[in-house]
């Protein structure tokens, strides 16, 4: 797979132009922009992993997003 450090403002930019061509995006490409967020989201010390068995269940309140 290619690597994540391919994602830039050039990169982006040319996606949006792709896209705009009507054209599908590869799952190679997909997974790129999936991996960066992922890379993104774990830097972020704001977030916290947590762990639940299987039986249990997690409720969420207020805003999830932001």
């Amino acid at each position: 797979m290619a690597s994540t450090d391919e994602i830039n403002e050039e990169w982006v930019k040319n996606l949006m132009l792709f896209q705009k061509g009507g054209k599908i995006l590869h799952k190679k490409y997909a997974c790129m922009i999936m991996n960066k967020a992922k890379d993104l989201f774990e830097s972020c010390k704001s977030l916290v992993d947590i762990t639940r068995g299987d039986d249990e269940e997690i409720t969420v309140c207020g805003d999830i997003h932001g």
